[in-house]
């Protein structure tokens, strides 16, 4: 009966108390980054990438550099 036990806690118990801890030591970091900046939208199609647009119709595949 000890041995049941013991396997119990090894398979059950001992996994979700590391997953426990491991969530709680990554919650703990300071993210203290800056927002994004987005410094370029363009067209994916090479020939045209230099050229600016000032509108893409829905389904335009565009390009957002930041």
């Amino acid at each position: 009966m000890k041995i049941l036990t013991r396997n119990f806690y090894i398979k059950s118990i001992l996994p979700v108390l590391l997953l426990t801890g491991c969530y709680l030591l990554n919650s703990c970091r300071d993210d203290e980054r800056a927002a994004p900046v987005i410094t370029d939208v363009r067209l994916v199609d090479p020939t045209k990438k230099d050229s600016t647009f000032t509108q893409a119709f829905p389904g335009t595949t565009v390009v957002v550099e930041g």
